[in-house]
């Protein structure tokens, strides 16, 4: 099937689904039109910062961090200290008084999440291990939509962007989500939350320079349309530096992005509101890349540039009953286009997602859903990179269903399973079973297990990419060591056993712990074939490694997070996370890398955030953050310390002026190894200055 009669049918679909909303609004379908009841905490997950009733997160304590409502755990708001799961949340204070300027850098701050700079528009994420450039085992909400792509089963971080001051809080769950999310949810889940357009009113203005930053520039407009409509608008331009490599050369990884926006937020009646959004990027990036040849010395590293597009379109509708019950819809159509080197794609893709939540007897909440997602993509490859399928369309239908009930005083358990059939391995379960117990409201000790899948991407059944060319000790020819897709290869599978105890010390100190045994099966494997004479384009030889799932293994490890606040002034943040892995190759394997490879020990084992919050005289701020991240066994990445420093300054409520530095007095360094193309780049100090107007 060919792509534009595609796009078509994803098009009309959205467009059928955006009016379905408009005359379920016309033809006054009622429910109750009587405002929810608070005490039910009735929100959906997409829905649930729009809901929320806004917090000022710069005037809470300890005490009020603790019952902020998450969402992503369970798909409905519960309060922080109640969550059966390893949850952190990253709050806009958090992300103001860091002065990170990109999603990717303010991850840093939660445990359990590895981050690792790549180049100027490249990292590697992941969550408790398996981390790479193309890390499959997390997924990443904005706003509800989820942003991972087919092709590897991974996120392009360059492409998840926003007003970084429009970012309410990011949540990141540790630990398995596919009962509740689906498919690559393995390790973890981050949902990145924006502000309801009703709290980012009136004008923005956010100016920047710097040595590495050299130039960003962001402005906001939100006003009201009418009584209970409330929009935004935005456009952001930021200019980064090129890298310093280990050769000592710049590259030519330097990216330059124009982004645009808007948020349309209506509560059309008490109980009912729409939400309606949408983004457009266009930036031109690059990178140093080591690409195989079939000529001596069968490897040319070269420095390109390459223009990536993208743009959605959002809308969500929400209803809410007073007898605590509520249903949402949700669709979004999105379309990337990229032009790396080794790679050029065009992916369309559209979801819709239906949720219902119903407050049943004896204090039990029910939540399900439907789900339909289709995804096509046109592919053109290189002598690198290439797809036996350069047209694909996929679809994946899912259904899920949750309960949460209590079980003796003070003791819930939450159960639930997600079902899903996609177009490579067909029918997938993923169940979950959670036990909390709290005793009080400052203690909660809760058990978990869960069954979650990595589906195949399309790289793993389709994809053909050349690691390497060698010659051939014996005849001289080349030898290429060609990775291919296997339609064979099964989705890989964890079995995790997580325990966790959250403790509220009192309006001064708390702390997170969670400890977690995982076991995967059915992981990605190299299996060598039989090699082959090619006589084109030159004479050379053959040697065929195919995907397969000939890896198991174990991980295990714990994560602490801690705030304290010393005292009205002063905050202090610690994170520590410990990480161990136990990677093993089936014995029948003829994986010629070894059981290291393929980002299964990219992980260090030891991470520590230190981070201080201090409030001056006179309006000042002074923030420190200081970072530990033990080395990394494959790829030889050594470890490093990092210590950032801001200085801000609020003249009044409208103004802030700020200065800052990162990585200040380490020496650059590399934060990842080599991935399959990209030549890491080394992370330089970077100086800056910012000045933030609101009016």
């Amino acid at each position: 099937m060919t792509l534009d009669p595609l796009r078509h049918r994803a098009a009309r679909l959205f467009a059928g689904g955006v009016a379905t909303i408009l005359l379920i609004f016309c033809s006054g379908v009622r429910a109750d039109d009587s405002p929810p009841n608070p005490a039910s905490g009735a929100t959906t997950p997409n829905a649930a910062a729009a809901q929320n009733k806004p917090q000022d997160l710069t005037q809470l304590g300890i005490e009020d961090l603790m019952k902020i409502q998450v969402t992503t755990a369970s798909r409905q708001a519960q309060p922080l200290s109640a969550v059966p799961a390893a949850v952190f949340v990253i709050t806009q204070e958090d992300i103001r008084r860091s002065g990170v300027t990109s999603i990717p850098e303010a991850l840093r701050m939660a445990p359990g999440v590895e981050v690792a700079r790549i180049d100027a528009n490249k990292w590697a994420i992941s969550i408790r291990g398996f981390n790479d450039r193309f890390a499959d085992k997390l997924l990443v909400l904005i706003d509800g939509r989820s942003v991972y792509t087919p092709l590897f089963s991974g996120v392009f971080w360059d492409a998840q962007d926003t007003v970084i001051e429009d970012i309410d809080r990011i949540e990141v769950i540790r630990g398995p989500g596919g009962a509740l999310w689906g498919a690559n949810a393995v390790n973890g889940i981050i949902n990145i939350i924006t502000k309801n357009a009703k709290d980012a009113q009136g004008s923005l203005l956010a100016l920047g320079a710097g040595n590495v930053e050299r130039g960003t520039f962001t402005y906001r407009y939100g006003a009201k349309s009418s009584p209970d409509a409330y929009y935004r608008v935005y456009a952001k331009y930021f200019s980064r530096a090129d890298s310093l490599y280990e050769d000592g050369t710049r590259g030519k990884d330097g990216w330059d992005s124009l982004r645009g926006g808007f948020r349309f937020d209506w509560d059309r009646k008490p109980g009912e509101s729409l939400l309606f959004s949408g983004e457009l990027d266009g930036s031109v990036e690059g990178q140093r890349s080591n690409f195989p040849t079939l000529t001596a010395p069968y490897s040319v590293t070269v420095d390109q540039k390459f223009p990536v597009a993208d743009w959605h379109l959002l809308s969500r509708w929400t209803r809410r009953f007073q007898s605590g019950s509520e249903t949402s819809l949700q669709m979004f159509y999105d379309r990337s286009q990229r032009e790396i080197p080794e790679i050029q794609e065009t992916r369309d893709t559209f979801d819709i997602d239906f949720q219902h939540r119903a407050a049943l007897r004896h204090n039990s909440t029910f939540v399900g859903g439907l789900g339909f997602r289709n995804t096509a993509a046109t592919t053109s490859g290189s002598f690198a990179n290439s797809y036996s399928a350069p047209n694909t369309s996929d679809n994946v239908f899912s259904a899920f269903v949750h309960l949460e009930t209590p079980v003796r005083p003070n003791v819930r358990l939450t159960i639930g399973s997600r079902f899903e059939h996609n177009d490579y391995t067909g029918f997938e379960v993923q169940p979950n079973a959670r036990l909390a117990w709290t005793p009080d409201e400052h203690h909660t000790l809760w058990a978990a297990v869960s069954r979650a899948v990595r589906t195949p991407s399309q790289t793993d059944q389709l994809g053909s990419l050349v690691a390497s060319v060698a010659p051939d000790p014996t005849s001289g020819l080349p030898v290429v060591y060609n990775l291919l897709g296997n339609p064979a290869f099964v989705s890989e599978r964890v079995i995790s056993h997580e325990l966790g105890y959250r403790f509220d010390a009192g309006p001064r100190l708390v702390f997170d712990l969670a400890a977690f045994y995982n076991e995967y099966d059915d992981l990605r494997s190299f299996e060598a074939g039989s090699p082959s004479f090619a006589a084109s384009p030159v004479p050379h030889i053959e040697l065929p490694i195919l995907f397969s799932n000939m890896v198991y293994g174990k991980t295990h490890g714990f994560e602490l997070a801690s705030r304290w606040t010393v005292s009205k002034q002063w905050n202090l943040a610690l994170a520590y996370t410990y990480f161990e892995s136990h990677i093993n190759l089936n014995p029948a394997s003829t994986d010629p890398f070894g059981k290291d490879a393929d980002g299964r020990d990219s992980t260090p084992r030891h991470q520590v955030n230190l981070r201080s919050h201090l409030s001056l005289p006179h309006r000042f701020e002074f923030e420190l953050d200081a970072y530990f991240v033990d080395s990394l066994v494959y790829g030889s990445t050594p470890q490093y310390q990092r210590v950032d420093m801001r200085l801000g300054w609020k003249p009044n409520k409208q103004t802030e002026v700020s200065i800052g530095g990162r990585n200040l007095f380490g020496a650059p360094h590399r934060e990842f190894t080599q991935t399959l193309f990209e030549v890491p780049a080394l992370v330089e100090r970077n100086v800056y200055g910012k000045l933030t107007m609101r009016f």
